[in-house]
């Protein structure tokens, strides 16, 4: 399915209205407007991006934006510079999204930064700028992981056509035909999207909410990144006559973790499907926490 740009714009300004309106947190307003300005950058309207990426930069001028939520800002003007071939704004926008990484546990920015900075210096010819420490051909090829799902999503206007696509890239990853994604509203858990299945019932619900707090003793609001590191996601769910295993989705580009919601995998015939990679977990759970399709369980470092 075609990202729609416009319906992007469309939804961004929605929301826009009614953070004021409502008078919600204008973070939110800069994150919707970033979004846009990303999926206008992928299809190539570089004037229509620049100018959602201009409104999200007064916004957050604003409020006083400043750390990882500025540093993503950054990043996306880096983007829109690349493709306007404007190797000046490349620069600057690489330099202020450094500075607001270079000491952070940033895992995915800071991936997206090397990226970024490989891809100006060869198409743009951009002076040489500060590499990350650790760069491998590892992280590079992560760091291309994560430019492809974070594009792909953001060109979907609709969060639940978004969030099926994110379930949809973890069902593929793990050969699995159906599953569940749960995500994190300010109420809790809730059924996000589905692929092959009936929307997750209250009793799948419950099920899953009593996995989360057994398994990772989310109850306590304090579990650690580690404890969920270390789950072999032995446990499965039964949903009528389906069994599922859950997959833990954790975002490791905040500082603390948190924990954005779990995937459900159906398991076919008599073996279990094997789990998705973990970077692909990874990086989806970042996007999904950047588009604000989940409010997140902070967890422990």
């Amino acid at each position: 399915m075609a990202g729609d740009a416009a319906g992007a714009a469309r939804e961004a300004e929605a929301i826009v209205r009614d953070v004021e309106r409502l008078e919600l947190d204008r973070a939110a307003s800069v994150s919707a407007e970033r979004v846009s300005a990303l999926a206008f950058t992928a299809r190539g309207e570089l004037a229509s991006a620049g100018e959602h990426l201009a409104r999200a930069f007064e916004v957050a001028r604003s409020i006083d934006l400043d750390g990882l939520p500025l540093a993503l800002l950054h990043e996306a003007g880096a983007r829109l510079a690349i493709a306007r071939s404007d190797a000046e704004a490349t620069t600057a926008a690489l330099t202020e999204l450094w500075k607001r990484i270079e000491n952070a546990d940033a895992p995915a920015l800071i991936r997206a930064y090397e990226s970024l900075r490989a891809e100006s210096r060869d198409e743009l010819l951009v002076p040489d700028l500060p590499a990350a420490g650790g760069y491998t051909r590892t992280t590079f090829t992560d760091s291309v992981m994560y430019t492809h799902v974070q594009t792909s999503l953001a060109s979907f206007a609709q969060q639940q056509e978004r969030v099926r696509h994110a379930l949809s890239l973890l069902l593929a990853d793990c050969g699995a035909s159906a599953g569940h994604l749960l995500l994190f509203d300010q109420r809790g858990l809730f059924a996000a999207a589905a692929v092959n299945q009936n929307h997750a019932g209250e009793g799948l619900l419950r099920k899953a909410q009593a996995y989360l707090e057994n398994q990772l003793e989310v109850r306590t609001m304090t579990v650690t990144a580690d404890a969920i590191d270390a789950d072999g996601s032995g446990a499965l769910l039964r949903d009528g006559d389906t069994v599922l295993a859950p997959v833990a989705l954790v975002d490791r580009g905040v500082s603390p973790p948190a924990l954005i919601g779990v995937a459900l995998v159906a398991v076919e015939g008599l073996r279990a499907p094997r789990a998705p990679r973990n970077e692909l977990v990874r990086i989806v759970s970042r996007c999904l926490q950047e588009a604000g399709d989940s409010v997140g369980v902070v967890l422990e470092e």
